[in-house]
């Protein structure tokens, strides 16, 4: 008779020690919100994400090189054949030119310092649309990644979503083995009262204190899983919770509107195939002919002269060979563009294969059609826990049956909530529901 007593002493230990059990209304408890979890969730995937701001960097380069250049330049240095001397023309004009020296006269190597400063300014007149190719692929991508992100946030709230009712179940399950400890102990004082006044035999005490043992090792296992479920949630949303955080019971009958959409995957990954047909467009155009412009003006000096320095003047640059880089660039963007249709189709595929898995599932009609007959199973077995209650007191029932019937309303009643729970999951169009 005193191993029982040992085996609960050891759970109840076990139990209180373990510092994991979360009550329905716990001393100082803080109702931790889903829209302060998800926003929390959109934040960490928006700054875990660079690729917006790779592709602002690409627009802007891409704006930066088609406006006109202009550059500063300076030089000094010292050579030898470009000393300058005068000369006169037929009419007598004073010109200096730079003279040279051959390697038969000694002084052909005496340097002469060399010197100057000029502006220059040059730009692309016409580029047989290279540039405009270039900047319609930048901002492609550029709006391409701003889908992107807002699927990768939309993920990374249903991610939260679900985790959230998860952790909202668990709860559930460690209130209901909470209670199912306390009338297991109540059962066993009431039934060691009745063996005592001789109106029960004493196996009913060793029943009772084995149901007593049963509830608390089913406590243990449900705080354990609520941990578990915190801890998941943590790990989606970024923000720590501790035993004393509950979630916000309040969804449980008012079902939020849906906040996240399932096709924003889709969308992004067809804004970047369109990205990527613009992108190979734009490598074709890579190898366009450019006409360019060019404005100089500064001045050169040669030992203690000075001369003006200007150019004003107009260039076609016509690509006739480079090694084979044009071509690389133009399979390096057909192979992407490639590779981005076929993420396109599986995601399709995988789509479609949801919303056919989806059409056998709940509806919100169904969902809540469910709820209600949770609630009625919910009310009848509710209401034979007391009769059984007494006909045990009476001698007409078994020890088994009050804890069988207290079970059974238990269960009704965590799958009103597995119910309402779900029916939040409907209307927030989640696939991947809780307990599914």
């Amino acid at each position: 008779m005193r191993a029982p007593h040992l085996r609960l002493l050891v759970l109840s230990f076990l139990a209180c020690s373990t510092g994991m059990a979360l009550r329905a209304a716990p001393v100082r408890a803080e109702v931790i919100s889903l829209d302060q979890l998800e926003k929390s969730a959109r934040e960490r995937a928006l700054q875990a994400d660079a690729t917006l701001e790779q592709a602002e960097a690409v627009v802007a380069r891409v704006h930066a090189a088609d406006r006109p250049h202009l550059d500063a330049e300076a030089e000094a240095g010292m050579r030898p054949g470009s000393t300058p001397i005068e000369i006169r023309d037929v009419n007598g004009d004073a010109y200096r030119v730079s003279a040279a020296r051959d390697l038969s006269t000694g002084d052909a190597w005496i340097p002469t310092a060399r010197y100057g400063i000029d502006l220059k300014l040059t730009d692309s007149l016409y580029d047989f649309g290279r540039t405009r190719a270039a900047e319609d692929a930048a901002k492609q991508a550029r709006d391409a990644a701003k889908l992107g992100i807002v699927a990768v946030q939309d993920k990374a709230a249903r991610a939260v979503i679900v985790s959230y009712l998860r952790w909202m179940g668990a709860v559930a399950e460690v209130d209901a083995a909470q209670d199912a400890v306390k009338d297991a102990q109540r059962l066993e004082e009431q039934v060691g009262r009745l063996v005592q006044a001789g109106a029960r035999p004493e196996t009913d005490r060793e029943e009772a204190r084995a149901e007593t043992a049963r509830a608390t090792l089913a406590q243990i296992q449900a705080e354990a899983s609520l941990v578990a479920a915190r801890n998941v949630v943590t790990l989606a949303s970024g923000v720590p919770l501790t035993a004393r955080d509950v979630p916000d019971v309040s969804m449980l009958t008012g079902p939020p509107a849906a906040r996240t959409r399932p096709e924003g995957e889709l969308e992004a990954l067809q804004a970047r195939v369109t990205a990527a047909q613009v992108a190979l467009g734009a490598a074709r155009k890579a190898d366009s002919p450019v006409l360019g412009g060019k404005i100089q003006v500064g001045a050169y000096g040669s030992n203690i002269l000075l001369f003006p320095a200007y150019e004003a003047g107009v260039s076609l640059t016509v690509p006739l060979w480079d090694g084979g880089v044009q071509s690389a660039r133009e399979r390096a963007a057909a192979a992407d563009l490639h590779a981005t249709q076929e993420a396109l189709q599986a995601a399709q595929r995988l789509r479609d294969v949801e919303a056919l898995a989806e059409s056998q599932k709940s509806s919100d009609a169904a969902a809540e059609a469910g709820l209600a007959a949770a609630e009625q199973w919910a009310a009848l077995t509710a209401a034979i826990v007391p009769r059984t209650e007494a006909a045990f007191a009476a001698g007409e029932a078994k020890l088994d049956a009050v804890p069988k019937a207290r079970q059974t309303a238990r269960t009704a009643k965590l799958t009103v909530i597995q119910g309402q729970i779900t029916r939040i999951a409907v209307r927030l169009g989640l696939r991947d529901l809780p307990g599914h």
